[in-house]
């Protein structure tokens, strides 16, 4: 990605898919999803209702890999307002896909999207990785989602 896009784009040599690509490469994390009403919770920034009321849901319906060498490292020492740049992605139901199938699955999918020639920032979405049912390594609970200087609502645009 980073040698397809070179030169191209702004005065830096970066264009739209090139900083997607760092974006990835830095705090990636590809997360499968196997239920659409979960992946809009997510885009629309439901924190709560995603990731509490639907945690269940949430652990047999989505499948996080981390990507990124950078969030890899942060995730040694973990805190509250750690954030990845997620790439949203269709994943068949459990049990269709063992977790070594689903892995690779979520590869080849990412890698055909992150060739198409409009990816770009806009495709990523931001996760505090607290939120993710397990992750949370102060067991906030229900009040994680209180804190607004991490679980922010959306942007209006």
């Amino acid at each position: 990605m980073h040698v397809r896009s070179a030169g191209t784009g702004t005065a830096n040599a970066r264009n739209r898919a090139r900083d997607a690509a760092t974006l990835l490469d830095e705090s990636g994390l590809l997360l499968g999803c196997a239920d659409a009403e979960l992946a809009t919770l997510l885009r629309e920034r439901a924190w709560r209702e995603l990731f509490w009321t639907r945690r269940d849901e949430v652990v047999r319906g989505m499948h996080p890999l981390v990507l990124g060498h950078g969030l890899a490292e942060k995730l040694l020492s973990p805190y509250r307002a750690l954030t990845a740049h997620v790439l949203l992605l269709d994943m068949l139901p459990a049990p269709a896909a063992a977790a070594g199938a689903a892995d690779g699955a979520l590869d080849a999918t990412a890698a055909t999207i992150i060739a198409a020639p409009d990816f770009g920032p806009d495709w990523l979405t931001p996760l505090p990785v607290a939120a993710l049912p397990g992750w949370d390594a102060d067991v906030s609970g229900e009040s994680l989602f209180d804190d607004l200087s991490v679980f922010r609502p959306p942007v209006l645009r």
